[in-house]
Parts: C-alpha cells; structure tokens; sequence
C-alpha cells in the first residue's frame, strides 16, 4: 500500500474516532511498509480501514435504531439491568 494512501487511512480513522468519541485517538502512527499502530495494537493499514468502516457502521445502525419511544427506552434499561 503506498505510503500516502497509509497516512488516509490513518486520517480517515482518526476522523471516524474522534466524531464518535469526541476525543481525540490516542497512538496512531504510520510504521514502516503498509504497517500502523492503533492504540499499542499494529496492524496492517487494510485492516485499520475495515476497522474504520466497521466503526462507521455501526455507530450508524446504532443511530439508525434509537427511537426516543418510551417503550424501547424501558426495553433498553431492562436489558441493561440484567447485563450487570
């Protein structure tokens, strides 16, 4: 992968990261080759941008399926009770 489209890939994430988060990501650097470190984590550059993709789905669906009805709102803190 070329070095340019690394650094997009990185900029892309970092992008996705902070919209979601409102913060900005923490140890993101380019490495050497198509190589990235996220996080501590290293990982190809290919593999980042299905991260990001996947970042971007599902805040979308997570988005997408909130419904400020009462009923989904109970659903949700009855569910969330049972988790913990």
């Amino acid at each position: 992968m070329p070095e340019n489209l690394v650094e997009e890939v990185l900029a892309s994430y970092c992008q996705v990261y902070e919209k979601i988060y409102k913060k900005p990501a923490g140890d993101v650097r380019a490495l050497r080759g198509d190589w990235v470190v996220v996080n501590g984590v290293k990982m190809h550059a290919h593999e980042l941008a299905v991260l990001t993709r996947r970042l971007i789905d599902e805040n979308q669906l997570t988005i997408e399926d909130c419904s400020p009805s009462p009923a989904r709102k109970h659903r949700l803190l009855r569910w969330l009770g049972r988790q913990f």
